[in-house]
């Protein structure tokens, strides 16, 4: 599972590794939160959102609810 990060590394955006750190921190993950805190707009945060679900740091979407975090900032980190 965890090789499938490193495969897609090449594609990920600028701000996944950080978003990931952050994310793992607050223990909760919304496309809000990233917006606020990356100062970024609705597409870019949701994109981020989006790898960040494919790469089980976050788990899917549960309508309005905040995602689950999957991952520790061990895993995280070793890539």
């Amino acid at each position: 599972m965890y090789g499938r990060i490193r495969c897609l590394k090449k594609f990920l955006t600028p701000y996944f590794g950080e978003a990931g750190r952050f994310v793992i921190k607050k223990n909760m993950a919304s496309i809000g939160m990233l917006q606020r805190i990356f100062k970024i707009g609705f597409n870019r945060a949701a994109q981020i959102m989006d790898q960040l679900a494919k790469t089980h740091v976050v788990g899917e979407e549960i309508g309005t609810s905040p995602r689950r975090v999957l991952m520790n900032l061990t895993i995280l980190n070793s890539f």
